[in-house]
């Protein structure tokens, strides 16, 4: 990439990034009772893990989390596995409705330092 184009496309994103902030500080502020009503509903789920596991024709596990931290931290992770290696059995107790062609979300809390499945709204899936 020339050094001219790559100035250009620092340019557009320093450009973008004033729009953006220039509107966020028009936006109203929340009200401390507002703020204080938030932190309540997200203490509620914090820390939190949701693992979503699909199964592929073949078997192939493959799972993604994402899991929140206090405040804002997040993150975000997963791997798959295959029938036959090392975990597969575990991962197929832990995830037990899982079926060729079908995804299944847990949603886990932490509690005094373990991870508790919790109910969860999260309807099992087809893959498609």
């Amino acid at each position: 990439m020339s050094k001219n184009i790559e100035n250009q496309n620092i340019q557009k994103q320093d450009d973008w990034f004033r729009r953006f902030a220039e509107r966020v500080k028009k936006e109203p502020r929340l009200s401390p009772e507002e703020l204080a009503a938030i932190k309540a509903e997200r203490d509620k789920i914090e820390p939190a893990k949701i693992e979503t596991a699909l199964m592929s024709e073949d078997g192939t596990i493959t799972v993604r989390t994402n899991q929140h931290g206090l405040g804002i931290a997040c993150a975000i992770g997963g791997y798959t596995i295959k029938p036959g290696e090392e975990g597969y059995e575990e991962n197929l107790k832990k995830y037990s409705r899982l079926k060729p062609g079908r995804g299944q979300t847990i949603v886990r809390k932490l509690v005094d330092g373990k991870w508790i499945e919790q109910e969860s709204n999260y309807p099992d899936f087809e893959v498609s």
